[in-house]
């Protein structure tokens, strides 16, 4: 038996000349403390101070070597004695709330006993399966008790074949035998995952499935039936008994055998066919259409308001019929769903929220035609929970009863209600003759008429206010007048203010206090005041007023843009009410109480003196998608993610979205510990799961322990930090930690606030040197102004004051920042207001997105692998930057990048989308260091969030937009330069079209991302030119987007005060209205080329834009020698390895300089002009000629050949074999002995070691290579074999020449048989091909892979071998007709010429091919045979093959406009694909562009030869070959083969221009 003490010995004996202050042994029981002191001081010099706590029968001792104490505080006391450093062991054997104290202390644990024991397992293992088994047990032994892992061990080393005894063993570990673990095509780490959850999986089974099982095993026959009945038998005692030695009995492959039947869906039966076929069939009842929920509600009434017809609004008026009748009902409960609406509602479901929530009730009682707003007292804290709590008194704002609390109560002739008492000084008005003054009566009446209209629609306006006043003339109307008479009363209150306090001063005080109470609730709590805004209020209500009293009149000349933008804002337009005062009428104290916003409950603004927290649940939504990013980072936790939230406000919310995220990632078990600081009530809020409806799977979850969720009520972040000391999590979610105060700052003059996006104003305060960014409602007019005007009046601000929400930047933050870099948890997630004043001590930030009120932010540890990950994708392009130049690189910049690096696909998906995303992010970190290097104090901000996304984009281009905007000052013009910057990644041209000017000197630039930042350019400089003050709401809401962007950017904590300082002063010029502008504006844009895979080439042009009124452009390349030299500031020139295509000697023949070679499109090096061939080719009926023709063809000998030395060899076997060493590749053999040397390739054979996986090897295949120098490694099977291939390119490559193949082709005895040589393997083998037996192709190849010259070896030699017309008829067509020109005047060609337009092949095809085809169909049928082989045996007048290509078929198929016309082209091919090998008809399809879409389906499906040539990316490999790879082969010829399951790798055939000229030329003269 394993002894546990010897392993606490053999760790502490690693650690203690490690550790720096002392080791703490942390819940492991059955050991003797002392003892293992003894032990350790036995040979050792040093003093060790001991502490035991929790273990019997020890002693407190003194002895020459050691001190032993039980008291943990001894050892509290020793941390803090210098000399004791390193030699302080504690053994803890349960948690201790001292523990805290020494923090500082590394930790051994139980598991870490685990994992000590499995490494010496592997330090013992020679055999390279063994050993990867025991490293994959040691990645998942947090899943296994000690004690299992003990017995397993135990047991393994006791055998005397170690290896034998694995698989019989692993019941011990509670998993199933698996004989299979060993074996070099598995990979041990996925098949114990594999075997772990298929118990957990098996033990879950619901009925059904047991049903589907038990069904599944009464079909099955024979041994089957009985082995796998039995299995079922032993799994149903192992779960009923839970005893694990019952797992002796079963395998893994068998139970995944049964799990597997338990999943199958039964067959669905077949809709009934009609007996006579032409009858229809019976229509199938539709698969219920998804419910439309309220989310998307609100975003298709908003578009059909925006943008909808006549049509669409008459559905959308009948939905608020239905509602209002809904709404209607006598006890508001209706039960009865809503009718289907037509229209934009697609006769859906129509789910509504529910409108008898606790707040919609208050609102009835305080919100009315009796109260206009209330004051309630409350023994609750929590503003959510005195919502829905009794109240302890309730007193109502009536301004017409004089009793209220707002009535005026100073008079000698007693209470006035306060309108009442408003219209008295009416009378003292026209007493005093007072002219200017604005009568209060008729205002006060008209807005008690419009507010009662609006009380009768209580719940449409708050639940579905955009339906209301968007659909309903009536609705709209009440609302512009009822918001006009506020205003009114409002204006007539300012105007009237200096004569009534000649009246009454105090009175006219009093009437501005209780005006600004009206439509607020009031709520006192024990602790503070709180306040919701009602939804009568009129700021409230001012949203929809300034967007709907204009929208009927400006929606036919909006722009698309503009209409956009409105559509997706309209349904959440922010509210821009910063604060309300609960004001000494209420209070009855002398104090006045600033209430800042704090979010919102459902629908209405909610506002706290308790300033650091946000109600709202803005960015909650965040949670499933980070947790999907994680396991996308670490699969490896997909049996158990710990997470925690820290003060989340939507618990249940974020519940959902952990099921969810479960579900989609396949993640078993998540841990969630949730802390609370502020006294919230986590219960309640897990009570408001739907368990028996809609939240049935997450009970289910919560009670099976899959979601295992912990509440804690603690005193503050300290608190969380240090029960994550004992508990540390993956992902941490901390909402709202920052510390904010309400500061008084100078007002804000002449802003325009905006109803479409959130208005800020900002400051920057020279004394603390820090910006500050803060919602701003201020305005010198309108309802707005004179409400500002009202607060002025009522004393709560002052004139030159406004109470104002700022963050305290110099606030401690250090036990949320340094969970990080205290190893607590590995990614940092801050959802706050505002995240400046979270900086994680060594973090990277990983993540950065705005939610309407909070930013979300995501930080890593420093030392992630995602930094390893960046630094290998740069080495591959040749980039070699320090790992501390990335970091700062990250650090600075790492935010600007579209969502930042979390934003790379999901685990899972495509490798290439995962490349270009990464290219895409890391590009724009290079853009972002390159712009402030080349411009001195530059500033660069991104255009990338949601808020920009919308509006600083162009719509013309879908959802495309400039990356990010950069801002430079020319202080010697006092011009402000602000450019727009794409970022262009991809290798492929960056859709620009650049040309010299043919007027000027300059350069012209035009294409689609010349457009594109043209169009952003022109928005720019339309947003600088118009007035602050714009009545544009559109132009506004830009502007004041672009501000927040920039000026956010420019107050980071990550710049240098004086500089965010300087900027703060150039931004207050910019956005100056145009009468104060005092600084220059220019606008340009930039388009940045980053061509990471280019080693040189840089260049810049200057260039404008002829299509938008010559906007000015410029373009920059930048390849990896700029960017490592202007980015990475490394001056030494990037190492360019040399790369030889083309064996590069020359021959000793007579050379013509001037005679080029043809390559698919490239110009290679010239090579000596072919022996001619013959005047006359062979004829069909010189069949047994043809093989002296084809040697008369190949007189001259081939070229010499380049060898390939032994040395060159044994290199490449030896830096393979490290590499993989290096990447933790085991290899059992790779000896240069059986090395194979083709034209292209040097073929080494290699195996694999036992265990080893295959998907090992392949996921570091491009660095294994880059490791051999060597780029385009594949690795290739053998069937039926243990051995795989490695094709290494060769430097110096052979041309395999297509006359030395000819005399090899098979003699012809029937025109059906069409020979052609695709090319030679590796091994030398020359690869011949019949399509007639074929009988079709698809052959995909980029520009320069050689397809057109793959071609024309194919046609040259059928040609050859069928010089006659009529054996052989060809149907060439191309997009261009450069492709086939060589074979121009063919006697063969079908319809007499080559084909190049869409139109004219589709004619072909469609009328004369396909006609042929049934025509040939006919024929068959009449002779009753059942091809054209046994039909031109029999018949006089024999059918010739007809061979067709399509060369460039994407681009064939693109002249096609429209749908039709695609049909019209496709139909035929397909049906001749289907049937043309019977009738001799054989399709040969080619391509650069290989699509998904490319080639329907069914017609792919019949393209059996399948050739791919190189591509640009696995996805077009997959395409043709259904495999990867083809994106790593060479240039020229290089190809992979597949027809069926024959996947062959080969050098295609070089045919000279000449060569082929002649042989066409030879052709045509024989028949003519």
């Amino acid at each position: 038996m394993i002894d546990k003490e010897a392993l606490v010995i053999d760790l502490l004996k690693q650690h203690l000349p490690e550790i720096k202050v002392g080791v703490i042994i942390k819940g492991i029981d059955d050991i003797n403390p002392k003892h293992i002191v003894m032990v350790l001081t036995e040979k050792s010099k040093d003093h060790l101070y001991c502490a035991a706590v929790g273990y019997s029968g020890v002693m407190p001792a003194e002895e020459t070597s050691y001190t032993l104490s039980t008291s943990i505080e001894k050892a509290v006391l020793w941390r803090s004695v210098p000399d004791y450093a390193g030699k302080i062991v504690v053994f803890v054997s349960s948690d201790s709330d001292k523990l805290h104290s020494l923090a500082e202390f590394d930790i051994i644990s139980i598991r870490d006993l685990s994992q000590h024991l499995i490494a010496e397992q592997i330090k013992s293992e020679s055999n390279t399966p063994t050993h990867n088994f025991w490293a994959a047990l040691a990645e998942n032994a947090d899943y296994f008790s000690f004690e299992a892992i003990c017995d397993f061990v135990s047991s393994v080393q006791s055998a005397q074949d170690q290896s034998a005894a694995i698989p019989v063993n692993m019941w011990r570990l509670n998993l199933l035998s698996d004989s299979a673990i060993l074996s070099t095509k598995n990979k041990p780490a996925d098949r114990l995952r594999q075997n772990r959850e298929l118990i957990i999986a098996i033990g879950q089974l619901s009925e059904d499935s047991r049903k589907k099982l038990s069904r599944s095993l009464s079909r099955t026959k024979g041994d089957d039936k009985e082995r796998l009945q039995k299995a079922y038998r032993i799994l149903q005692n192992f779960y009923k008994y839970a005893k694990k030695t019952t797992l002796k009995e079963l395998s893994f492959d068998t139970v995944k055998e049964l799990f597997s039947a338990s999943q199958k869906k039964d067959t669905p039966p077949k809709p009934p066919q009609p007996e006579n076929p032409d009858d229809p069939i019976e229509p199938v009842e539709p698969e219920p259409t998804a419910p439309i929920r309220p989310k998307e509600l609100d975003g298709l009434i908003s578009d059909a308001i925006v943008s909808g017809d006549a049509d669409d609004m008459g559905y959308v008026k009948e939905l608020l019929d239905a509602l209002a009748k809904h709404y209607d009902s006598e006890e508001n409960e209706s039960k009865e769903e809503l009718p289907t609406i037509g229209g934009p509602f697609g006769d859906r479901t129509i789910l509504l929220e529910n409108n008898q929530t606790s707040l919609r009730k208050l609102v009835g009682r305080v919100c009315n035609t009796v109260s206009w707003g209330a004051l309630i007292e409350t023994s609750e804290t929590v503003l959510k929970d005195a919502i829905s709590a009794d109240t302890d008194s309730l007193s109502g704002f009536n301004p017409v009863d004089p009793d209220s609390l707002v009535s005026f109560k100073g008079g000698i002739d007693g209470s006035h209600a306060l309108f009442d008492f408003l219209i008295q000084f009416d009378a003292q008005f026209k007493e005093k003759h007072i002219q200017t003054a604005e009568l209060f009566a008729p205002i006060i009446e008209n807005l008690i008429e419009k507010r009662s209209k609006l009380c009768e629609q209580m719940d449409l306006i708050m639940y579905h206010p955009v339906l209301l006043f968007g659909s309903s003339d009536d609705a709209r109307n009440n609302l512009i007048d009822y918001i006009r008479a506020w205003e009114q009363l409002y204006h007539a209150f300012s105007v009237n203010e200096p004569t009534m306090r000649q009246i009454s001063t105090g009175g006219t005080s009093f009437v501005a206090r209780a005006l600004l109470l009206l439509d607020v609730l009031y709520i006192q709590t024990p602790k503070e005041w709180k306040a919701i805004l009602l939804p009568l209020h009129p700021i409230y209500l001012w949203r929809y007023y300034e967007v709907f009293r204009t929208l009927p009149n400006k929606r036919a000349s909006m722009s698309d843009d503009d209409k956009i933008a409105l559509t997706k804002v309209l349904s959440k337009l922010p509210q821009v009410l910063s604060f309300v005062i609960a004001n000494t009428v209420v209070t009855g104290s002398t104090d006045d109480k600033v209430l800042p916003c704090s979010g919102n409950i459902e629908m209405l603004p909610t506002f706290e003196n308790k300033t650091n927290r946000y109600l709202g649940d803005d960015g909650t939504a965040s949670v499933g998608e980070i947790l999907s990013r994680w396991i996308g980072f670490a699969p490896y936790t997909k049996e158990e993610v710990r997470i925690c939230s820290v003060d989340a406000p939507d618990l249940t919310g974020i519940i959902r979205q952990v099921k969810d995220f479960m579900d989609k990632s396949g993640c078993n078990r998540v841990v969630f510990d949730v802390y609370l600081t502020r006294n919230q009530n986590g219960n309640t809020e897990l009570s408001k799961l739907d368990y028996s409806g809609k939240d049935y799977a997450i009970g289910e979850y919560l009670r099976s322990g899959k979601i295992n969720i912990s509440i804690m009520n603690v005193a503050s972040a300290r608190e969380v930090k240090t029960a994550l000391n004992t508990k540390p999590v993956h992902v941490a979610f901390y909402f709202d930690q920052s510390a904010y105060a309400i500061e008084f700052g100078p007002n804000s003059q002449n802003l325009y606030i905006n109803p479409l996006v959130i208005t800020y104003d900002y400051d920057f305060d020279e004394i603390q040197h820090k910006g500050i960014i803060f919602p701003s409602s201020e305005m010198d007019s309108g309802l707005i102004g004179d409400y500002h005007k009202l607060m002025k009046s009522a004393d709560v601000i002052s004139n030159n004051m406004n109470p104002r929400t700022t963050y305290n930047g110099n606030a401690d933050m250090s036990d949320v920042v340094s969970t990080i870099h205290d190893r607590q948890v590995q990614w940092l997630i801050a959802a706050d207001r505002d995240t400046n004043n979270y900086q994680p001590q060594s973090a990277i930030p990983i993540g950065e997105v705005q939610y309407d009120k909070r930013m979300v932010n995501a930080w890593a540890s420093s030392d992630s692998r995602i930094v390893s990950q960046y630094i290998t994708l740069l080495r591959g392009y040749n980039l070699y930057p320090k790992q501390e130049t990335l970091i700062d690189l990250l650090k600075e910049f790492g935010h600007i990048a579209s969502n930042g690096l979390i934003s790379i696909p999901k685990y899972g998906a495509d490798s290439q989308a995962i490349e270009n995303k990464k290219k895409g992010l890391i590009g724009t970190l290079f853009a972002a260091s390159w712009y402030t290097k080349k411009y001195k104090d530059a500033l660069v901000a991104s255009l990338d969030d949601d808020k920009a996304r919308l509006w600083l984009q162009n719509n013309r281009y879908g959802n495309e937009r400039a990356d990010l905007v950069g801002l430079y000052y020319d202080e010697e013009k006092n011009t402000l330069h602000i450019q727009p910057i794409e970022v262009k990644t991809r290798d492929e041209s960056p859709d620009t079209q650049i040309a010299k000017d043919e007027v000027g000197s300059g350069f012209t630039i035009t294409g689609h991302a010349a457009d594109q930042v043209s169009l952003i350019v022109e928005m720019l400089k339309e947003i600088f030119s118009a007035d602050e003050n714009v009545a544009d709401m559109f132009t506004a809401a830009r502007r004041e987007v672009l501000k927040y962007q920039i000026v956010s950017e420019c107050f980071r904590n990550v710049h240098d005060a004086n500089w965010q300082k300087k900027w703060h002063g150039l931004f207050k010029k910019a956005f100056a209205s145009s009468k104060n502008k005092s600084i220059n504006i220019e606008v340009s844009g930039i388009i940045l080329h980053i061509k990471l895979n280019e080693a040189t080439g840089g260049l810049h042009y200057l260039c404008h834009n002829p299509e938008f009124d010559d906007s000015i452009i410029e373009f920059y390349r930048l390849t990896s020698q700029e960017i490592q030299q202007q980015v990475l500031g490394i001056d030494e020139p990037t190492t360019i390895e040399p790369v030889i295509d083309f064996d590069e000697t020359k021959s000793n023949g007579n050379q013509d300089e001037d005679e080029t070679l043809t390559h698919a499109g490239d110009v290679i090096e010239p090579l000596p002009v072919p022996t001619p061939v013959p005047a006359e080719a062979p004829k069909m009926s010189e069949i047994g000629k043809q093989e002296d023709a084809a040697e008369s063809l190949s007189d001259k000998p081939s070229e010499q050949k380049t060898s390939v030395s032994m040395e060159e060899i044994d290199e490449l076997v030896k830096d393979f074999v490290r590499s993989c060493n290096d990447y933790h590749v085991n290899l059992k053999e790779c000896v240069s002995g059986k090395a194979v040397v083709g034209p292209s390739v040097i073929r080494l054979a290699f195996k694999l070691a036992r265990g080893q996986a295959l998907q090992g090897l392949l996921s570091h295949l491009e660095d294994i290579g880059r490791e051999m120098k060597r780029t385009g490694v594949i690795v290739q099977q053998v069937p039926n074999s243990d051995e795989l291939l490695l094709d290494v390119p060769r430097l110096q490559r052979e041309r395999v020449l297509f006359k030395d193949v000819v005399s090899k082709l098979p003699p012809i005895t029937s025109p059906e048989q069409l020979y052609f040589p695709l090319g030679r393997t590796p091994n030398g083998k020359d690869l011949i091909e019949d399509l007639g037996q074929m009988p079709h192709m698809l052959v995909g190849g980029s520009t320069g892979s050689g397809k057109s010259v793959f071609l024309f070896t194919m046609l040259a030699s059928m040609l050859m071998s069928h010089p006659n017309p009529k054996d052989l008829q060809l149907v060439l067509s191309s997009s261009k007709l450069e492709d086939f020109i060589h074979f121009e005047g063919l006697p063969h060609l079908y319809n007499g010429g080559i084909i190049s337009d869409a139109t004219e092949a589709t004619e072909v095809i469609k009328n004369v091919i396909f006609e042929e085809s049934e025509r040939r169909g006919k024929l068959l049928a009449d002779a009753r045979v059942a091809n054209i082989v046994e039909y031109n045996k029999k018949a006089s007048e024999k059918l010739s093959p007809i061979v067709v290509v399509i060369d460039e078929f994407a681009d064939l198929s693109d002249q096609l406009e429209s749908k039709k016309d695609k049909e019209a082209f496709f139909k035929p091919v397909q049906r001749i694909a289907q049937a043309g090998r019977s009738r001799g008809i054989h399709l040969v399809i080619c391509t650069q562009r290989p699509e998904a879409k490319l080639v329907p389906p069914t017609t792919k499906a019949q393209l059996n030869g399948r050739v791919a040539l190189r591509v640009n990316d696995g996805i077009s490999s997959r395409m043709i070959i259904d495999a990867p790879d083809a994106q790593y082969l060479q240039k020229h010829g290089d190809m992979i083969f597949r027809n069926s399951d024959i996947v062959e790798r080969a050098q295609g055939y070089l045919i000279e221009i000449p060569e082929l000229d002649e042989i066409v030329q030879s052709v045509i003269k024989q028949n003519q």
